[in-house]
């Protein structure tokens, strides 16, 4: 059994779950509603600047602040339960 996970695209490679469907085409739809088009090579926000993602973040996230670096994009990932899929580096 598998979950669709939206994942933020952040700086240094890092990528944090922020949302979970059941299933990829709902995550797409609730995306396309956000951003207001399908996603441009997989990604979700490449065209909008820091402060557009910034002012979006309310619909990812209880609470946000990009300090030093922000989210660039959001990706939808299918994943079975149980398996690992976030990279985490801070190197």
């Amino acid at each position: 059994m598998s979950i669709a996970v939206v994942v933020a695209c952040c700086g240094n490679g890092l990528r944090i779950p922020c949302l979970t469907f059941a299933t990829v085409e709902e995550a797409d739809a609730m995306l396309t509603g956000i951003f207001g088009s399908p996603s441009r090579g997989g990604r979700y926000g490449g065209n909008k600047n820091e402060e557009e993602m910034y002012h979006l973040a309310e619909k990812f996230w209880t609470g946000y602040y990009d300090g030093c670096g922000g989210v660039y994009g959001y990706v939808v990932e299918e994943v079975d339960h149980g398996e690992p899929f976030i990279r985490f580096s801070l190197d």
